[in-house]
């Protein structure tokens, strides 16, 4: 209904404006970050600022990809991926 959709998307502008920056110390769990440089969405300097955060967490920029990088260049994640879980190809 129009109601729940409208319920819907007041929870996530919610969502997405939480700042959790004071969270991120407290991240134990081994942390690839994957980014493109043109994420216009979530920009490459919060990738930098939890990266600096996060406790030994790692990461990796696709050049010339946006916010779904992970489907703009799929065969550099792929990459990525099998090279962080040590998968040969």
């Amino acid at each position: 209904s129009s109601a729940a959709s409208d319920v819907y998307k007041r929870q996530m502008v919610k969502a997405v404006n939480e700042d959790l920056t004071e969270c991120l110390p407290r991240i134990k769990q081994d942390t690839l970050l994957i980014w493109g440089d043109l994420d216009t969405a979530t920009p490459i300097a919060d990738a930098h600022l939890m990266e600096e955060k996060i406790p030994g967490a790692g990461l990796a920029v696709i050049p010339g990809t946006g916010h779904f990088c992970f489907l703009e260049n799929p065969g550099v994640f792929a990459g990525i991926m099998r090279s962080y879980f040590g998968v040969d190809q």
